[in-house]
């Protein structure tokens, strides 16, 4: 979904395995949506995807994602938080 409140909707109809959320949405912050999952379906891992690498350095792990990886993106990486 291109839209943190459209992806958020769609996890909680589908309730899907793996989430993939960018940090930068054009209608709220995907830290927002991290929140909202968080409360919804804490069992949910999420990556993080980002451009900003500032951004990429923060605490995510403690607000519930499973990983974060910087953009572009490194499919090995990609693959290796996957497995995880």
């Amino acid at each position: 979904a291109m839209q943190a409140q459209l992806g958020l909707d769609l996890a909680r109809r589908h309730r899907p395995d793996l989430m993939l959320l960018d940090l930068h949405l054009p209608d709220r912050d995907g830290d927002w949506v991290l929140d909202k999952l968080a409360a919804d379906q804490p069992e949910l891992p999420v990556i993080l995807l980002t451009a900003d690498a500032i951004a990429a350095q923060g605490d995510w792990r403690a607000r519930g994602a499973a990983a974060v990886l910087t953009k572009p993106i490194d499919v090995p990486a990609l693959l290796a938080a996957m497995d995880q």
